[in-house]
């Protein structure tokens, strides 16, 4: 399948009879000939099957419930089925397997887990049991997939918590470091808060010798000018002036 969609997916790059003919030559070229006939007619009825794909695609929903997370569940849950039951159809059961056994065991895990998080009589723990024993009927490979996604996703919300948990960029390292975080990416994070701290204390002091400036009645271009300098006399480059400006718009926001 992936071969297939390989070479069908430069059609529009190249004409279709030039992508079906880098196929059939490859396929005669690296086969023997009965494997090549058969990869041959395989591929026709896979074209046929893209074909039907469409009518399924081209279903019409309500309108009025598209944004009901109900309705959208119901609607995926019947789109894959009948999906599955055109590839049943359009297929050997070997080739339905090897082709779509791994898609069709990851769309159902994900059904799954939207079906649980919409259910109102469960708790938080049992919602997160119940995907875990849907998470262990995966396909071994989709499986450890899966769960080290999970893992790096927690991970990273832990990394985010302690960070927006920190007083400071110093203490931020020494959560950081707590989680296992390497050196080098505690440096980073550290470093950039404490250019954003150095920052804020610089705006500080450039807001309260502004708010001088327009004390002294200065007006019009005169006025500009000494902004201008102010801005130049604290913030040493053109990326922190910039954040300067737009923190001064946050500020007079109402």
């Amino acid at each position: 399948r992936d071969f297939f969609d390989y070479f069908l997916n430069t059609i529009g790059e190249v004409s279709a009879e030039r992508a079906l003919a880098e196929i059939q030559a490859l396929a005669f070229a690296n086969l023997p000939e009965p494997a090549a006939k058969q990869a041959m007619a395989l591929l026709d009825q896979y074209l046929k099957y893209k074909d039907d794909t469409v009518a399924l695609a081209s279903r019409n929903l309500d309108p009025s419930r598209q944004h009901d997370p109900g309705y959208q569940l119901e609607t995926l849950k019947t789109a894959l089925a009948d999906l599955k039951a055109l590839r049943r159809q359009s297929f050997s059961p070997e080739t339905h397997q090897a082709f779509f056994g791994l898609e069709e065991a990851y769309g159902d895990y994900t059904l799954a887990s939207l079906d649980i998080q919409q259910r109102q009589d469960l708790s938080a723990t049992a919602k997160a049991d119940l995907q875990a024993w849907h998470r262990q009927q995966l396909p071994e490979v989709i499986r450890r997939t899966e769960t080290r996604m999970i893992s790096e996703s927690a991970r990273h919300r832990q990394r985010q918590q302690a960070i927006a948990n920190a007083r400071s960029a110093e203490e931020a390292g020494k959560r950081l470091r707590t989680l296992g975080v390497d050196e080098a990416r505690i440096d980073e994070v550290v470093n950039y808060m404490e250019e954003r701290e150095r920052f804020d204390q610089q705006f500080q002091t450039f807001r309260q010798e502004l708010a001088s400036l327009d004390a002294s009645g200065l007006a019009g271009k005169d006025a500009a000018a000494a902004e201008t300098r102010l801005l130049r006399e604290h913030f040493a480059d053109e990326q922190t002036r910039t954040w300067a400006r737009l923190r001064a718009l946050d500020v007079q926001s109402p």
